[in-house]
């Protein structure tokens, strides 16, 4: 199974604020028999800069002005 945990600094926000935004995929009893897609919906008055993938070689997003997408390839092992 595939557990999802986002998170981001801070509570809240003001107009021009930088910050970095995470989402992790966490594989237990794996590996995954299926590709699991996973997204997150950008807020209109926020501008998304850009996205780092840190295990390229299982997790593919892409990102559109208002929503980040990604997805775990099957055969993701447990803990990826």
């Amino acid at each position: 199974s595939v557990s999802v945990t986002k998170d981001a600094p801070a509570a809240t926000y003001n107009l021009g604020d930088s910050f970095a935004w995470t989402m992790t995929a966490t594989v237990t009893n794996g590996p995954t028999t299926s590709d699991y897609p996973m997204w997150d919906p950008i807020p209109s008055q926020f501008t998304l800069n850009s996205v780092t993938i840190n295990d390229p070689g299982e997790l593919d997003c892409t990102a559109a002005p208002n929503l980040v997408s990604c997805t775990l390839e099957s055969g993701a092992a447990t803990g990826a």
